[in-house]
């Protein structure tokens, strides 16, 4: 039997997912990139990532990383088409689907160009993470 709670957010996950299949185009990309000389960075810093912050140092971050920059570089892939009208966004906004025992949740990093590293957020005490939003 599920949690209690769990079939509401399913529904609601169902409806969004339904709504963006109904509104925005899909499509499915495959592109091979040489990653060797992050995947060198990301091996010389794993271990000063995982014992200063306690997690493993993923690929994600830089792969965040790369499709910001690519927002940024090519602002009409960051654009939203309103009846006739194209909307142009100011910022780049990333979210990153992930897979909870409650059900798929999408947090978003709102600004993701200006924002750093979650680990050194949270050093921070002037900048909070965007919150985590079920879309």
């Amino acid at each position: 039997m599920a949690p209690r709670g769990a079939e509401r957010l399913r529904k609601v996950i169902s409806k969004r997912m339904r709504e963006s299949l109904d509104t925005s185009a899909q499509l499915t990309s495959v592109v091979e990139v040489d990653v060797t000389r992050i995947a060198g960075l990301r091996s010389r810093a794993k271990s000063a990532f995982q014992a200063a912050e306690g997690t493993k140092l993923t690929f994600l971050p830089f792969f965040v990383k790369a499709a910001t920059e690519a927002l940024k570089a090519h602002p009409k892939l960051n654009a939203t088409i309103d009846d006739e009208q194209v909307i142009y966004h100011g910022a780049e906004h990333i979210g990153i689907a992930v897979d909870t025992p409650r059900g798929l949740l999408v947090p978003v990093i709102k600004d993701a160009r200006t924002r750093r590293s979650a680990a050194s957020r949270r050093r921070s005490t002037t900048s909070r993470p965007a919150p985590a939003t079920a879309r």
